[in-house]
């Protein structure tokens, strides 16, 4: 039976939403940032812990001494990317690159089925589904794409503790019943890493996007030294050679 790190549902559009970002290396860079919160806030509590008038520790405190982490180091991840940006407004932390919003959030009940939601107005608004009865009359901005500015929802989502980062996932979705989120698609972000699942036919544009490389070029290059020529009867004329002096 699977276990909640192998949890895979429908195809992932990662690499094609964060383009022109490098999918691998912002990949890489969220699970960093995600693994610093942890360890951060866990040197934290052991500093608590370890107090010389007593353990003042409590969970509380590492969850947000967590989130606190995140929010205050966000803009240091995004200097890494030439086309990605830290987004602090509307009381909350986005990542934002020119087709993508990335919110992250906890997956409170250690799996991305269960209830993930809460009250505040932004994680609402960010689950919406594309075609909400509750939307405005057209012509009108809907608290999505006031948040968004018509770019498209990625979530990543995670579970952690004291002993460190869990597992985390990216993918999209809409709002349930059950204040959960109905996936189209989602997947462990370790996926693009470990480039264990390829959305499209690996072509060498999809590469470039992966890994962040320069287009090249590959044709053959000719060389100046070589004269080739038909000659009669379909035969080629031999390579002329430079001679010393």
């Amino acid at each position: 039976m699977p276990t909640v790190t192998d949890y895979r549902r429908g195809q992932s559009r990662f690499i094609e939403l964060v383009a022109p970002v490098s999918a691998v290396r912002l990949a890489e860079a969220l699970t960093e940032w995600l693994e610093q919160a942890h360890r951060a806030a866990g040197e934290l509590q052991e500093s608590r812990r370890r107090h010389w008038r007593a353990d003042w520790s409590n969970t509380h405190s590492f969850g947000t001494d967590r989130y606190h982490y995140l929010v205050g180091t966000a803009d240091s991840v995004a200097e890494e990317f030439d086309e990605l940006e830290a987004d602090h407004r509307h009381r909350s932390l986005f990542l934002v690159t020119p087709h993508s919003l990335i919110y992250q959030l906890r997956a409170k009940g250690g799996s991305p089925d269960g209830p993930l939601l809460q009250d505040g107005d932004v994680q609402q608004a960010l689950a919406m589904p594309a075609v909400d009865p509750e939307e405005p009359a057209p012509g009108l901005f809907s608290p999505r794409f006031a948040l968004t500015g018509g770019r498209e929802v990625l979530f990543l989502l995670w579970t952690g503790s004291e002993t460190g980062l869990g597992t985390a996932w990216v993918g999209q979705g809409a709002r349930n019943a059950r204040e959960g989120i109905d996936w189209t698609w989602v997947h462990p972000l370790r996926d693009v890493i470990d480039s264990t699942v390829r959305e499209t036919t690996a072509t060498p544009e999809l590469l470039e996007l992966e890994l962040g490389l320069p287009s090249l070029n590959l044709a053959p290059r000719k060389s100046p030294h070589r004269r080739i020529a038909a000659g009669e009867g379909g035969t080629t004329a031999p390579i002329v050679r430079p001679t010393a002096g």
